[in-house]
């Protein structure tokens, strides 16, 4: 008997590292874009007059590439908790939200839903309104408590900005701005970005829902 749980226990341990492997780097994905993301959507409505911006950093080819780079990572991040190889402990949060979230992006034209919970997630407009960077770090920092409850290093307890993301900005804002505007240097951009990811982090710890609260 006590080898049967031992063997169980086990199990256990491998399963949520093996899941623990096969998401923590979509769900960095999923953080880091969004970040990059968020700071571009706030430098263009700190312009309402558009005296700064030509065109929504959004139209932007990095910003929308970025986009669907994210709801990529989402997407592959949803199916590894809906598979059935790997037995998904129960303890890890965010998984009907998520699976909503893959159906709404792989099925973008989809207007009759057969589940109720992903027709009650429809009309909520939840597709748009949630928080999703939140979502999936909730999910992660789930993984990463039961993987310290079995006695298992966890994975990426936070992310770090790097090169990358400043060069990306820094390519949606050129892109965007109006002629003349003067963009900040990718040096600049990363200081930024280094200085606002405690604060954004913080934000998605603040609404492991998704959520966003009515204050904003």
């Amino acid at each position: 008997m006590a080898e049967n749980a031992t063997s169980h226990d086990e199990q256990q341990r491998g399963n949520i590292n093996s899941i623990s492997v096969l998401t923590f780097g979509r769900v960095r994905d999923v953080i880091e874009s969004s970040l990059v993301l968020l700071v571009a959507d706030h430098s263009f409505h700190q312009d309402p007059e558009h005296l700064l911006f030509d065109q929504n950093p959004a139209n932007t080819l990095p910003y929308r590439a970025l986009a669907e780079f994210q709801n990529a990572a989402i997407v592959h991040v949803a199916e590894v908790l809906q598979q059935k190889i790997i037995q998904v402990s129960p303890s890890i949060r965010r998984k009907l939200e998520l699976r909503n979230h893959r159906d709404a992006l792989s099925h973008p034209v989809e207007v009759q839903w057969r589940r109720a919970d992903m027709r009650e997630f429809s009309e909520n407009y939840r597709k748009y309104a949630d928080i999703r960077a939140a979502l999936v770090w909730d999910m992660h920092r789930s993984i990463n408590e039961e993987l310290q409850r079995t006695g298992q290093t966890t994975r990426m307890e936070t992310i770090e900005v790097n090169a990358s993301h400043a060069i990306v900005l820094g390519a949606i804002l050129r892109l965007s701005a109006k002629p003349g505007v003067r963009i900040p240097s990718d040096t600049e951009v990363m200081e930024s970005l280094q200085e606002f990811l405690p604060e954004y982090m913080n934000y998605l710890e603040q609404h492991p829902d998704g959520v966003r609260s009515t204050t904003g």
